[in-house]
């Protein structure tokens, strides 16, 4: 994919935002995977590390680093081209539909 129209620093930051999102998510959200995977009464001891697991991540990046890429037209077009911030999307969005009845 040809990132040409993105400099290395929007490449990084959409990358690091994605990957946050995917572990917020499984903090949040990842009990369907957890019995998915036979592990959802050890995932549920750890409630509360994940909840300030979560709310550490959300402040960190949407608080204080502030992305600016995030929710612009340059970030899906960027999230089109580059297959690991998709892969990162997607692995998200799969964690929040199989907690969707969990």
């Amino acid at each position: 994919m040809d990132h040409s129209d993105f400099s290395p620093e929007e490449i990084r930051c959409g990358r690091e935002t994605a990957a946050a999102m995917l572990v917020a998510e499984i903090c949040l959200c990842g009990e369907g995977v957890a019995s998915f995977l036979g592990v959802g009464e050890l995932f549920a001891r750890f409630a509360i590390p994940r909840l300030i697991a979560f709310v550490s991540i959300f402040l960190y990046y949407y608080v204080i680093k502030k992305p600016r890429l995030v929710d612009t037209p340059r970030w899906y077009v960027l999230l089109g081209k580059d297959k690991v911030i998709r892969g990162f999307w997607v692995a998200a969005m799969l964690v929040l539909a199989m907690s969707i009845g969990a």
